[in-house]
């Protein structure tokens, strides 16, 4: 099961996401549904914190590049947050998401990010 806690209000309109569990084929569209509400409130700058994510397939990937596409296009960006579990870190490199998304070890570095825009882009 996928929990979604509310996302962390901010005076710099930074959303962090902390989905819990599995984002998969079935907790993917709650994912996605809470970055469109964000995008849609004026919040086009996302981190995911991946910390409790034990399992992501190509669904969980591919609302996070939907989330990316979104938010960049409306001038935003979406980072991610400690993927610490080996086969969600795994996923992100040979998919070479990695390379794609700015993940951080912390969300508090991937908001810290967002704030001093010349930190380091991609990759751990």
């Amino acid at each position: 099961m996928l929990t979604l806690p509310p996302a962390e209000d901010r005076s710099v309109p930074i959303a962090i996401i902390a989905p819990v569990g599995r984002l998969d084929a079935l907790t993917a569209p709650a994912l996605h549904d809470r970055c469109w509400e964000l995008q849609r409130s004026g919040t086009n700058r996302i981190v995911i914190d991946l910390g409790a994510v034990d399992f992501m397939d190509s669904a969980g990937l591919a609302a996070l590049v939907r989330a990316l596409r979104a938010t960049r296009s409306a001038e935003g960006d979406v980072k991610l947050a400690s993927p610490t579990s080996s086969s969600v870190w795994r996923i992100l490199t040979l998919t070479r998401f990695d390379r794609v998304f700015d993940i951080a070890p912390t969300a508090d570095e991937a908001v810290d990010r967002f704030l001093a825009p010349n930190a380091r882009r991609a990759g751990r």
